[in-house]
């Protein structure tokens, strides 16, 4: 799979899967990666998805700003993807993959399902519905809204230990599959007509 242009074929990666829109937070994302980058210079990331908004050429530019206020190389390790046709291989190139919204309406993050539901480590914000899925220390790494310090902190964690990261994805994957895999969603979807049946019975 061709993700990264220029950057070492082993150098690690982290992603955020998402429409560079702002209530998905990409400039939380990026703050966290300068700060990633400072204690882990090897790291790559990956910002994939479109731009309906035209924000790519402002983020770029932010990035520049992080990367000269932390000392770090962070618009070189920085790779805008545009959409991919192929997420399920993006996925599985993640070394650790990342949601930063901070939008409480937002819901269970899809993208946190998928990861997870192909066991890879994941590090998301605590808004909507996500820690029906990332339960903090047990399925991956669950944060506060907006504090770019404690997402990089998080991934952090999860880069120095791959075997623990790997068992948190483990978790969230049987988790998945138990809760949101099509046979899960039929026999829940089932259960509520069943129910509803029963209360509208003689």
């Amino acid at each position: 799979m061709k993700l990264l242009d220029g950057a070492h074929a082993r150098a690690r990666l982290v992603g955020i899967v998402a429409k560079l829109s702002h209530y998905k937070s990409h400039d939380v994302f990026l703050e966290a990666a300068a700060h990633v980058l400072r204690a882990a210079p090897d790291v790559h990331f990956a910002v994939v998805g479109p731009d309906p908004d035209g924000a790519r050429p402002a983020l770029a530019a932010l990035a520049g700003r992080l990367g000269e206020a932390h000392g770090v190389p962070l618009a070189r390790h920085l790779h805008f993807t545009g959409p991919r046709a192929d997420i399920p291989q993006v996925l599985a190139g993640l070394d650790v993959s990342v949601s930063a919204s901070a939008t409480p309406w937002e819901g269970l993050s899809g993208v946190m399902r998928e990861s997870l539901a192909m066991a890879r480590p994941v590090v998301c914000t605590d808004v909507g519905g996500n820690r029906e899925l990332v339960r903090d220390g047990e399925t991956g790494r669950l944060v506060p809204p907006g504090d770019a310090v404690a997402l990089a902190g998080a991934i952090l964690d999860l880069l120095a230990d791959p075997a623990r990261a790997q068992a948190l994805a483990g978790a969230g994957q049987r988790v998945a599959q138990a809760t949101f895999s099509n046979p899960a969603r039929a026999r829940h979807v089932e259960a509520i007509y069943r129910r509803i049946l029963a209360e509208g019975g003689d």
